[in-house]
């Protein structure tokens, strides 16, 4: 029988959170609560002219935004903004393609499907605009940069065969 030590106080200590994963919680909290806002106060059905004009502005933005995400640091939180910005980014243009295939070919305002994806494009970019604010706001020390290759030698007989 193996004995496990016990748990005392000083080793079950909560690590403390970085000023990036306490924005992230924030930027999680704030979006659940427009999702909860778009849901209840906007309309049942949106026009799909409003649609796709609205998608067409997010879409200019997070394009703007992921072309900027070069300058977030570190590597692994520069990834994650690129990937939510991509999402948001392919989920309007399906959003838009939505709208307009619904306008011009079957003639409708819109189906419920096309507000929901709408809600969701809003949330999304919500969701973009504040990881992109957080990384760049609570930006932790830059990476370190391997040194470059100098040659100090000061003999040039040193270097030479």
């Amino acid at each position: 029988m193996s004995r496990t030590p016990k748990r005392t106080d000083k080793a079950v200590r909560r690590r403390k959170r970085t000023p990036y994963e306490t924005g992230l919680t924030f930027v999680l909290v704030a979006n659940f609560g427009l999702y909860l806002y778009l849901t209840s106060y906007f309309p049942g059905y949106v026009r799909d002219d409003v649609i796709y004009y609205m998608a067409l502005v997010l879409l200019n933005v997070e394009g703007f935004l992921m072309a900027l995400a070069t300058q977030i640091h570190p590597l692994l939180q520069k990834k994650f903004a690129l990937g939510v910005g991509l999402a948001a980014a392919l989920f309007s243009v399906i959003t838009i393609a939505k709208a307009y295939f619904e306008s011009i070919q079957l003639r409708y305002l819109s189906f419920a499907e096309t507000t929901t994806y709408f809600y969701s494009d809003i949330v999304l970019f919500g969701l973009f605009v504040g990881l992109y604010a957080v990384s760049v706001l609570a930006a932790t020390e830059k990476e370190p940069e391997p040194p470059a290759e100098t040659d100090d030698a000061s003999n040039p007989s040193e270097t030479e065969p």
